[in-house]
Order: structure tokens, then sequence, then C-alpha cells
């Protein structure tokens, strides 16, 4: 998805989807399930090398990150409520 993501900002698409959005007042968190849903269909359309190719890219990712921060451990954070 990140990859998508850097094509579709080297092609402008993100400045245009910003700018749309601002211009018509959307917020853009709305878009989040019509991207889940974008990127599923690119993923399904994506042959299976090349899907075979970003796993194991994601892998390398993974193994990566653990050597860099072999302490890390995911820790929700819950947000703190504003008082008005």
């Amino acid at each position: 998805i990140i990859i998508y993501t850097n094509q579709i900002g080297k092609f402008g698409l993100l400045n245009i989807i910003r700018n749309f959005c601002e211009k018509h007042g959307i917020n853009k968190q709305k878009l989040v399930p019509i991207s889940k849903k974008l990127s599923k269909i690119l993923w399904e359309d994506l042959s299976s090398e090349h899907q075979n190719f970003f796993e194991e890219l994601a892998l390398k990712v993974n193994v990566e990150h653990k050597k860099l921060y072999p302490n890390y451990k995911y820790a929700v954070r819950k947000r703190k409520v504003r008082t008005t």
C-alpha cells in the first residue's frame, strides 16, 4: 500500500485528491474505506509474481525493523478526553 501511495503521489494524484477535498469540504478520513477497496482491487489485479515480490519485500522490511528496534512492542495509546 505504501508503494501505491508513493506512486500515486509521484503522479500528482494525491495533490488532486487533497485539493478536491479542501474545495468541497470533504473530510479526508472518510476516504479511507475507498482507499481500502481500491488497494484490494489493485492487489487482486497483480500477477502472483508481483504479489510474491511485495510479500517478500514486506518480510525483509519486517526483519530490518526487528534489527533496528529489537525491543519494540506495539502499544495502543488511548486518547485523552478533552473537557470543554
